[in-house]
């Protein structure tokens, strides 16, 4: 213990003053969901737990109940739904049920709107997904007005939220992109420039269509693209392709830049992924990530990450009311720095306090006896037992919640447990739990047919 007391950063919290600014926001921590699956009644009420789903579209047909469940159980929950600007995911076509994919497709094909290298081959972004040449307004114009009409974006929907909004489409083929149709292939910077352009007209052309309406992005921090926005995800958090993929770099932006010029409200949302490799646990990870989004003021998600958003975790953390926020985040490791950099942050809340340990090193914390306690939980009882604390020392990329001892503890429930843990997670990969799976699947499609028959007519246009 002595060792890593030298190695710690000893503070001595009960010295320090902390800036008691009320700011607006309130009820914290704020939760979202990236849920990219299909569902059935049977899960309503588990996503309606969220503060901020991301959906997909034609939930307005296939689940058109969930609205009316969803806004009755959080009036002030917001639903985006999810869609690409320049993307096609090729294998959508097997479960499209009602033909809006199919008719997508048809028009790129009819049109001949897709992105091509020199060779005249489809260019992709990812495994099976197509990309159409965004450059081309004719598709920009298509794509928007059939998002808006199909899915009832401004009827239904608190906004829109866009994957694969990016900068470099040179690097989508090493061979070469022919960015403007002539038959060879252009420049990277030609490419990108081009590109670039293209993704801040269509962003500008969404705010126009949708002045009041939340767009949301995924994928870069582009200054161009910025001001017709209120905000971005950044996915697999710290964000591999932000910046230098450090945890301070995706925070610069989440803290500091992005809230200078996105428009207001504005939104983000730190998604991080369970990394069944990694030396910290489970809770750690997901702990790591939650405390950090709480030093700002956007929402929290946690999954298994981009090969499979589908997951409703819930955890002990996710039942605890912080209140207000009563000042902005400290680095207590650099009280006077301006700079975002790793270190271990505080953040006050009315009714708790959240610690952040970005850094590399334990960070010895010693405050004011009587104040503070520990959550009261099922998952991680080490952590979150429940217990007074004076002082604690948080591991290198760990974060806490305490509350304020006059705050009343989250009532215990055990329905709230998390989903996964090791044998469970062993199951899914099993080849019964692939059977079981299988059989969910079949399952799901029969209720969607069935919701489509008494809910879905209705809602067509």
């Amino acid at each position: 213990m002595n060792a890593l007391r030298r190695l710690g950063l000893s503070l001595i919290m009960a010295g320090l003053s902390w800036p008691l600014i009320t700011l607006a926001q309130t009820d914290y921590p704020r939760l979202a969901n990236y849920y990219l699956s299909y569902f059935n009644r049977a899960q309503y009420a588990q996503l309606a737990r969220w503060d901020l789903l991301v959906l997909q579209p034609d939930l307005v047909y296939y689940q058109a109940p969930f609205f009316a469940y969803y806004r009755a159980q959080r009036p002030a929950g917001k639903l985006l739904a999810y869609t690409y600007p320049a993307t096609f995911y090729r294998p959508s076509v097997w479960y499209d049920y009602w033909g809006w994919r199919q008719n997508i497709f048809r028009a790129i094909n009819q049109h001949d709107w897709w992105l091509k290298d020199a060779r005249g081959q489809v260019v992709a972004s990812w495994p099976n997904m197509s990309v159409v040449n965004l450059t081309n307004p004719d598709w920009r114009d298509f794509n928007l007005h059939y998002l808006d009409k199909t899915f009832s974006l401004k009827e239904k929907w608190d906004g829109v939220f866009y994957d694969l909004v990016d900068a470099k489409a040179s690097l989508y083929n090493q061979s070469g992109i022919d960015i403007n149709a002539d038959g060879r292939a252009d420049a990277p910077a030609q490419v990108d420039a081009a590109w670039q352009a293209a993704m801040a007209q269509w962003l500008a052309a969404s705010r126009q269509l949708w002045p009041d309406k939340l767009i949301m992005i995924n994928g870069n921090s582009l200054s161009t693209y910025q001001g017709a926005i209120n905000g971005r995800m950044f996915e697999e958090f710290p964000t591999p392709w932000e910046a230098g993929g450090t945890w301070a770099d995706s925070m610069r932006q989440y803290l500091s830049r992005l809230p200078a010029l996105n428009l207001k409200p504005d939104l983000y949302i730190i998604n991080v992924a369970y990394n069944p490799q990694s030396a910290r646990n489970f809770y750690q990870q997901m702990r790591f990530g939650l405390t950090s989004t709480l030093l700002g003021d956007g929402y929290f998600s946690f999954d298994n990450g981009a090969a499979s958003h589908a997951q409703v975790w819930w955890f002990d953390e996710y039942n605890v009311n912080l209140g207000e926020s009563l000042g902005r985040p400290v680095n207590l490791s650099a009280p006077g720095a301006t700079d975002i950099t790793a270190g271990l942050w505080r953040r006050d809340f009315s009714g708790g306090v959240v610690f952040v340990n970005a850094s590399s090193v334990p960070g010895q914390l010693r405050l004011p006896a009587g104040r503070f306690k520990r959550l009261r939980g099922w998952q991680d009882p080490l952590i979150n037992n429940g217990q007074a604390v004076d002082s604690l020392l948080l591991c290198p990329k760990d974060g806490i919640i305490l509350l304020r001892q006059n705050t009343a503890q989250p009532e215990l429930a055990g329905d709230y447990l998390s989903s996964i843990d090791r044998p469970a997670a062993e199951h899914n990969r099993s080849r019964w739990g692939l059977v079981q799976r299988r059989l969910k699947q079949g399952r799901d499609k029969l209720i969607i047919w069935f919701n489509y028959y008494y809910y879905g007519q209705q809602n067509r246009h």
